[in-house]
């Protein structure tokens, strides 16, 4: 896949971030970095398209540290506020 037609997809919820497991993890993190940058420069954090974004987000995350083998400290630490 190219990355701006990925970037696409997943932001107008064509696909979803599961579609991509046969990705590598440089393009995931590619693409994980243009949603970051998305994220950091919406002006409503708050609103249904800027919480899409951050939710692509953290759905990639997840799955390149699940790839690497890595225990990412920070989503544990979030997810136990959470519940």
């Amino acid at each position: 896949m190219e990355i701006h037609n990925t970037i696409r997809a997943l932001k107008n919820r064509s696909i979803e971030v599961d579609a991509m497991q046969n990705e590598s993890v440089n393009y995931l993190r590619a693409v994980g970095r243009q949603f970051a940058l998305m994220y950091r420069h919406a002006k409503d954090k708050e609103s249904p398209e800027t919480l899409h974004l951050l939710n692509t987000l953290v759905k990639i995350r997840k799955t390149v540290k699940e790839r690497l083998g890595v225990v990412d400290t920070n989503m544990l630490r979030f997810e136990s506020k959470e519940a």
